[in-house]
């Protein structure tokens, strides 16, 4: 899967507050089902990614469309056509959820401005658990 480039930095530098955030290409979407309110919900995404040259990106972890985790990653080497390529996990533990059904979606932002593009490869994967409480 190819991720377009995207330059356009969604969450450094100005004033806080409102506005919609561009979240790039989603690389994972679909439906849970939490069984119990008191539970906690642990979300584990892993994406192995590999570009011609740098490594610029950033990726997001959203629950029922707002933004729960996010991680940036600036990896900028020396050559041109440097063939980077590593790995991003994004964990989460989420409490406060009602029980019911919930969206999810990991999508990755590639903000790499000097043309190369961004694969996400096999192997990039999400898992979703729900922890319960234990019986006493």
């Amino acid at each position: 899967m190819a991720v377009p480039i995207d330059p356009e930095d969604p969450v450094g530098g100005g004033g806080g507050g409102g506005g919609d955030v561009p979240l790039g290409t989603a690389i994972f979407q679909f439906q849970f089902n939490k069984d119990e309110d008191e539970s906690v919900m642990r979300v584990l995404a892993y994406a192995a990614l590999s570009s011609a040259d740098d490594l610029v990106f950033q990726a997001y972890l959203l629950i029922d469309g707002i933004v729960r985790q996010a991680a940036r990653v600036n990896a900028v080497f020396d050559n041109k056509n440097s063939k980077a390529a590593m790995p991003v996990t994004l964990p989460a533990y989420l409490a406060g959820l009602d029980k019911g059904p919930h969206s999810i979606m990991f999508s990755i932002r590639n903000m790499d401005t000097s043309g190369a593009a961004l694969t996400v490869l096999t192997g990039s994967t999400i898992e979703v658990t729900e922890l319960k409480k234990a019986a006493v």
